[in-house]
Parts: structure tokens; C-alpha cells; sequence
């Protein structure tokens, strides 16, 4: 998932995995969402790139419930969370 700020996307074992029905909220492009495969027990990783000049905050929710929130601490940072 991209916006004009960062790149979002989550990996299984190192691949990228495929996303389905990606939207953007309407709140000026600042929340998106997408469907991708899973397996129950298995785990994914969720990483991003930072493309602007300025910090950007996120929070991931899984069904609803957030999992995980925290800083792209740098510009033009690429990183991710287990």
C-alpha cells in the first residue's frame, strides 16, 4: 500500500505477500487498509519506507484491534516489526 508519504507492505518468510481490495479511508489518504493471506500460527512482519523529509507516525490493526503503533523515526527510513 503507498500514500504520497510511505510505502506499507507485509511479508511471510521474506515474501512480499499479495494485497486484495486496497482502499484509502476517506481522511485525506492517511488510513488504508488491505486483505492479504494468512495461516493461523503463522507469523508476518509489517514493513515500510519512509519517502518524505518528515517523521510519520503509524498503528496497524488486525480485524479491528490494533497490534502495533510507533514512529518511521527518520526521513527515507525503511524498516519493519515482527
Amino acid at each position: 500500500m503507498r500514500t504520497a508519504k510511505c510505502e506499507v507492505w507485509i511479508t511471510f518468510e521474506g515474501e512480499r505477500l499479495p494485497e486484495y481490495d486496497t482502499q484509502a479511508e476517506d481522511d485525506g489518504g492517511k488510513t488504508l487498509s488491505c486483505f492479504v493471506p494468512s495461516e493461523a500460527g503463522k507469523s508476518f512482519a509489517l514493513e515500510w519506507r519512509n519517502s518524505t523529509t518528515d517523521a510519520l507516525f503509524f498503528s496497524m490493526n488486525i480485524d479491528g484491534s490494533e497490534v502495533t503503533k510507533g514512529n518511521f523515526e527518520r526521513p527515507g527510513e525503511r524498516g519493519g516489526r515482527r
